[in-house]
């Protein structure tokens, strides 16, 4: 009978330590499935392989990556397209555009819902229009009738194009080629001039020769028309085969902003968004003094951009931190 009673109470030890361990190992795997639920993507969608808002959006996700949050750098087709992809792309959640896309987008309706699905967390930086020429072109007047390379067809630099020429009252021959088909069109005479709408330095302008037989053409806008776009120049700094020494083209610029899909309040997408925004403007300084793209000394995070929307915890972040 003891001997009964001992297997009785040694089966029962058993059971309960059986029981024990499988308590602690499903407590271990609710953990582990815990911390994976909470490990997330974010998609970033940029531009062109040689452009700057790739080389940007990389240096958020060199320096924001996180244990739990990745940012995924991808490729875009201009500004347009990377408004429509933040609208309709899975797995887009950010993507930097200019600034003049979304009023354009608004006035034309050509992409349903952009105005009330997009918000913006913060201008970026300035890109800097140029309008590369054959030297005998001597002014934007002399481009009245002429075939311009004006970017891919959808692109930012296509919507910026038509919409200075168009202010101007300057008509062209709008010609759809990207910004190294651009050179090799201008190369076989194909074209008389083309317009690229970058961050300066351009990787593809800055090594253009002094004896290219290129130039850039100043730009000056006339006060009586409403432009979105705002003074600026090109040096001999930045580009020392198209500018001599202490001369200055005039151009003007318009600001690379960083747009976010305007997820649900509360959502998990959301407050994925809403860390990295505070992960990005924490990390402001990061980005200036490291070893990162030139243009992040430009930022100022508290500009306010006309006809955009501020994300809501970016507002939030700003009032909290005094800017």
């Amino acid at each position: 009978m003891s001997d009964l009673l001992g297997k009785s109470k040694y089966a029962s030890g058993l059971k309960s330590w059986v029981m024990g361990i499988a308590a602690i190992a499903a407590g271990l795997l609710a953990s582990v499935t815990s911390v994976q639920a909470e490990q997330a993507n974010l998609g970033i969608m940029s531009g062109g392989v040689n452009g700057t808002y790739v080389r940007i959006a990389q240096n958020m996700s060199d320096a924001l990556d996180s244990g739990d949050l990745r940012i995924i750098t991808m490729l875009g087709k201009g500004s347009r397209q990377n408004i429509k992809d933040l609208i309709e792309l899975d797995g887009t959640d950010l993507a930097i555009v200019q600034s003049d896309v979304l009023r354009e987008v608004a006035n034309s309706k050509s992409i349903p819902g952009a105005t009330g699905s997009i918000r913006y967390i913060t201008k970026l930086y300035n890109e800097e229009i140029h309008i590369l020429a054959k030297k005998p072109v001597k002014s934007l007047k002399f481009l009245e009738g002429a075939s311009v390379g004006v970017g891919r067809q959808g692109s930012g630099t296509e919507m910026t194009a038509s919409i200075l020429f168009g202010g101007l009252g300057i008509e062209i021959d709008p010609i759809n080629v990207s910004g190294q088909e651009a050179l090799e069109a201008l190369e076989e005479d194909l074209i008389e001039a083309a317009v690229f709408v970058v961050g300066k330095p351009s990787n593809l302008l800055k090594n253009i020769g002094a004896n290219s037989g290129y130039k850039l053409l100043d730009i000056t806008l006339p006060k009586s028309v409403d432009f979105p776009y705002f003074e600026t120049e090109l040096t001999h700094k930045d580009y020392p085969g198209l500018v001599g020494k202490g001369d200055e083209v005039s151009t003007v610029a318009v600001g690379a902003i960083l747009a976010v899909f305007n997820w649900r309040e509360g959502s998990r997408r959301y407050k994925l968004l809403e860390k990295f925004t505070d992960q990005l403007f924490s990390s402001i300084e990061v980005l200036k003094s490291g070893p990162y793209h030139p243009k992040w000394g430009n930022i100022d995070i508290a500009v306010e951009v006309p006809s955009w929307k501020r994300f809501k915890p970016a507002g939030q972040w700003l009032e909290k931190n005094g800017n």
